[in-house]
């Protein structure tokens, strides 16, 4: 996990490509568009906004068949898109 927010290309999006080990919590509440990153790019959890109706686009690169909360992910990433135009982009191994 530490790795991946440290990568140069989420901190080329202001900490809007954000990083979270959905095992171990798979909420997004806390996930916030770049004002929820501290000075040094890791992401502030500890925030109660809930990003309703948010984004554009959910990406779920090579890790859709590990996630152990499937749905209850699956219910976050419907609630934070906006509604209507909303997008997942999910890919796979194999």
């Amino acid at each position: 996990l530490k790795e991946l927010q440290q990568n140069r290309a989420r901190q080329q999006t202001n900490g809007r490509a954000m990083v979270r080990d959905l095992n171990e919590n798979p909420s997004f509440v806390g996930l916030l568009p770049s004002s929820g990153d501290d000075d040094d790019g890791n992401d502030d959890s500890s925030s109660t906004t809930t990003m309703n109706n948010y984004y554009d686009v959910v990406l779920c690169c090579v890790g859709v068949q590990y996630l152990e909360h499937a749905e209850q992910v699956f219910a976050e990433v419907a609630r934070i898109l906006k509604p209507g135009t909303g997008k997942v982009i999910i890919s796979f191994t194999n």
